[in-house]
């Protein structure tokens, strides 16, 4: 894998933890989720298929959202578990494309740290980079993902969507970077 694939696979993990600037904030007490993954490299002629499922115990897991107006949902503290896939294609003589995504919430709630309200919870995410390795041209990138948060008791629903679409130029530099960042509070 040549310098251009390093970059897109970094440019790809940048774009989706600068997505993840604006998610939802969890206190520095919060325990760190706990992930078993499961890597699977199948080789077809020229291609290679890199699979990893993964996942992740969201247990003890502390996330509030900040509203429109300034204002902040209760801290929620998460239970469940959230299964990602990613899938790394390297065709040597085309280029490289990733997707990752999460596959489903299995068992994903929480119950807000004030009123003890239980909540329901899910995340969905997808990331898409490609990058065209023979004909040096822009590479391209798309990340989304959606969280929700369900008051069960109030029908309170706390709803972020965050979108990023990013092209990359022939030396690996951002020439267009659109981002929308969309913030609903039913409170």
């Amino acid at each position: 894998m040549n310098n251009r694939s390093r970059f897109l696979i970094a440019a790809a993990a940048v774009l989706a933890a600068a997505a993840c600037d604006s998610a939802p904030t969890e206190p520095s007490s919060t325990e760190e989720p706990v992930t078993r993954s499961f890597l699977q490299v199948i080789q077809r002629g020229a291609t290679e298929h890199w699979i990893e499922e993964r996942l992740s115990d969201m247990d003890g897991v502390f996330v509030a959202m900040e509203c429109p107006d300034g204002s902040e949902s209760e801290m929620i503290r998460l239970s469940g578990k959230l299964y990602t896939k990613e899938k790394l294609l390297i065709n040597h003589s085309t280029g490289v494309t990733i997707f990752n995504s999460t596959v489903r919430s299995i068992g994903l709630s929480g119950v807000g740290l004030v009123s003890g309200e239980e909540y329901r919870a899910s995340e969905r995410s997808h990331t898409t980079a490609v990058q065209l390795e023979k004909q040096n041209l822009h590479s391209v990138g798309r990340f989304r993902v959606a969280i929700d948060y369900f008051g069960k008791q109030s029908k309170r629903r706390y709803r972020m969507v965050i979108m990023e679409n990013v092209v990359w130029g022939g030396e690996g530099d951002p020439i267009v970077e659109r981002g929308i960042e969309r913030v609903e509070c039913d409170a």
